[in-house]
This record gives structure tokens, sequence and C-alpha cells, in this order.
């Protein structure tokens, strides 16, 4: 059931009649509202008729944009650590795109028909949930956790707190999909929909603050350390 306090965000937008400054305290309330009870939330409103661009203003650009950052690609170093990053950063966008394409199906398919693509999904979510946790530590013990004494707290604080909404999400998904196996059938198939809309631009989102805003920030300061490294080096070899 939809809070009393997010009712009239509904009926406007129902209407067409949200105007912008609305919408943004719309998202301010959701932010507030407690992490465990958000995803629902968003859930109850999209399906209540709150456009996906007005929870989510990135909707648009995301949709149509480029989420690698190629420019950094090039320049990484060959087994530099940060290159298994991106390289991550591609398989999640494919299982993305996976998981777009099998929601596109159950909201085009009858109910009865839906029971292969929901098979496909929950392995896909089940598979994520493994990969992005071990991305996830990859991140923390090579970037977040060697930056944390520096001017980067706030910043790895607020991505890490991304990953565990992402985690809640995904895992909220997979319990929605194994209660798609009961019946009636197509009893959970418009929330799934709907969460699985709202986690692809999120997550892209996310996605694509990394590789244009953080991970080149983080890699300017490792080959800063590492040109430090190799004048000490010089230096050293020239006293000795």
């Amino acid at each position: 059931m939809i809070p009393s306090e997010f009712l009239t965000y509904v009926e406007k937008s129902v209407r067409g009649e949200l105007n912008s400054a609305e919408g943004s305290e719309l998202r301010d309330r959701l932010e507030a509202t407690a992490r465990n009870e958000r995803a629902i939330l968003e859930e109850d409103l999209l399906l209540e008729g709150v456009p996906l661009e007005v929870l989510c203003p990135e909707y648009d650009k995301m949709i149509h944009s480029e989420c690698l950052n190629l420019e950094l690609r090039a320049e990484c170093p060959a087994k530099h650590p940060m290159l298994q990053l991106l390289k991550d950063h591609q398989a999640i966008l494919v299982t993305l795109e996976k998981i777009e394409t099998l929601a596109e199906q159950i909201g085009a398919l009858a109910p009865e028909e839906c029971h292969a693509p929901m098979k496909a999904l929950r392995r896909l979510v089940r598979s994520h949930l493994i990969h992005e946790k071990s991305h996830h530590e990859k991140e923390h013990n090579y970037m977040y956790g060697r930056f944390r004494s520096e001017n980067f707290q706030s910043l790895c604080a607020h991505l890490e707190v991304d990953h565990e909404v992402f985690a809640h999400r995904f895992e909220r998904l997979l319990q929605l999909l194994v209660l798609a196996r009961g019946k009636p059938e197509g009893l959970h198939n418009d929330r799934i929909i709907a969460l699985c809309r709202i986690l692809l631009v999120r997550v892209r989102t996310h996605l694509q603050y990394e590789e244009f805003k953080v991970y080149p920030l983080m890699f300017e300061k490792m080959m800063g350390e590492r040109r430090r490294l190799e004048s000490l080096r010089k230096g050293i070899r020239s006293i000795v």
C-alpha cells in the first residue's frame, strides 16, 4: 500500500499534471524512505502510474548514452588491476541487456506462456548476484579501502550504499521470481517488470558514474603514485 503522503503525486502523475518541482519533491521523499522499503515503494508508484522518468530523471539519457569509458580502457597499462574492474562492467552491462530482453518478453506474453523467460530470468539473477558481490569486493579491496584514508571517504561511502541497495533489490527480484512459480499464473509479472525497469536505470547510471567520474579519478591517483615510485627508484639508483 502506498503511504498517504505519496498519493497526491500518484494522482497528479495519472492526470499528467505533475510538474518538475513536484517530481523533485517526490524523489526527495523517496530518498528519505528506509532503504528496505524504498524498492517496494518505487515499484508501487510505477505500477500506479508514476512514469519511470519521474522516479529516475536519468532514464532518457541512460537509455541512449554510452556507459563504457573507452578512453580510460585505452589508457590502462596491460595487466593493470583496473582493467579487470572495467571488464566486470562490460559483463554486467551484457547481463542487464539480457534482463531487459527477458522482461520485455514477459510483458508481451500471456501469463501461461511466461515459464521459459521466467526460468531464464531466475537463473540470470542468481548468477548476477554472485558476480555482483565478487565485483564489489574487488572494488572495495582495490580502490575504496585503499583511498579511504584520503579525501574519498564520502564518495566511497555513497558508492557502497548503492551496492547494498542493488543487492537488496536483486534479491527482492529473485524472491518475486521464485514466488511467480506458484499459482495463479502471472500474479507477480507486473511487479517483476517494474522492478527490472528500475534496476536497469539505476545500475546503468551507477556504472556510468564510476566509469566517467570515479575510476578516472582513482586511476590518476594510482598512476601518480606509480610515477612517484619510479622517480624515487631512479633517484636511489643515481645515488648508488
